[in-house]
């Protein structure tokens, strides 16, 4: 079912003080910068260990493959 509208709901039933509401709020905004933060140092190095330069010299073989197909590489690091 869809949300209720706002002029539906009944606001001092929630009881939210204003330290709360401030409280949570801040919350909110220490975790979305901690997420960020992690997934972007997370992400960086995933992508520094699925690079094609880094892969080929973790498998011999993949830098055969890379140097006989260079289109693959570009393929490749799309994926990764």
């Amino acid at each position: 079912s869809p949300a209720p509208e706002p002029r539906d709901i009944i606001w001092t039933s929630l009881r939210i003080n204003i330290a709360e509401r401030q409280s949570r709020i801040l919350f909110v905004r220490v975790a979305f910068i901690f997420l960020l933060l992690f997934w972007g140092v997370f992400t960086s190095f995933v992508g520094a260990i699925t690079s094609t330069e880094a892969l080929a010299n973790a498998v011999p073989t993949l830098k055969q493959l890379f140097d006989a197909n260079p289109v693959l590489v570009s393929y490749v690091d799309q994926l990764a």
